[in-house]
């Protein structure tokens, strides 16, 4: 299912804040996560799948397709299943933030 355009924009102001300048050296809290995961799950399914990652990044401004999503995803989902669990969704963003901080900064 594609992301509906309002969740597609809380996903946008969600992700804005999580990859703001002023998260640098500050990691998000966790209802900050919380409510990125929820406004990246379109489908309130309980989970993160590759079109909705890729959609959320896109969103950002970020150049992905959900093949590249697929493959953040496999980083981390240790079910397998292709779906990213909030814990799963918690350890790539983070991972995601600190490297959007290093590219940032170099």
């Amino acid at each position: 299912p594609r992301p509906h355009l309002g969740r597609t924009s809380a996903a946008f102001r969600q992700g804005e804040h999580l990859f703001s300048h002023g998260m640098r050296g500050k990691p998000p809290t966790e209802e900050e996560m919380w409510g990125a995961f929820r406004a990246y799950d379109s489908g309130s399914s309980g989970s993160v799948d590759a079109m909705e990652l890729s959609a959320a990044l896109r969103a950002l401004g970020w150049s992905t397709n959900p093949s590249q999503a697929e493959k953040m995803i496999a980083s981390v989902d240790v079910e397998g299943d292709g779906q990213l669990t909030f814990a799963q969704f918690s350890s790539l963003l983070r991972s995601a933030i600190l490297s959007d901080e290093v590219r940032i900064t170099v």
